[in-house]
């Protein structure tokens, strides 16, 4: 039987995101604005971490273990991209809907499609 994450919980206070894999304990702190996900369709933990701290590659995704999976790259635009700003987290989708820090569609955000799997940015567009 393949284990799984169990019991994932994250406290946006802390910033710490926390499970249990294979009878041990998982955790990972951060620093400021923070928001983690568990994909249980992947079996990963995504965790957008504040990009002022983190620099602009600020997606993490974690394998149920608790080591790093990826940490994608910010795509190359026009104007530059300081980050992910927000994710549109929905449970079993591989792709989700992402609010870049750029001001390429200036005076709207900048939104576009991440895929978990691969760690790409694509279908850029003003998010209004």
């Amino acid at each position: 039987m393949t284990q799984k994450v169990q019991k994932f919980s994250f406290d946006k206070n802390t910033g710490i995101a926390e499970w249990e894999y294979n009878g041990q304990r998982v955790s990972k702190t951060f620093s400021g604005e923070t928001l983690a996900y568990y994909a249980s369709n992947l079996d990963q933990v995504l965790v957008v971490a504040d990009p002022q701290i983190n620099g602009p590659n600020n997606i993490f995704i974690y394998n149920p273990g608790g080591t790093l999976n990826m940490r994608p790259n910010m795509p190359t635009l026009s104007k530059p991209v300081n980050g992910v700003y927000a994710v549109w987290f929905i449970d079993n989708n591989i792709e989700q809907e992402t609010i870049l820090l750029s001001g390429e569609y200036n005076p709207y955000d900048t939104g576009c499609t991440f895929n978990l799997k691969t760690g790409q940015f694509y279908n850029f567009h003003p998010s209004k």
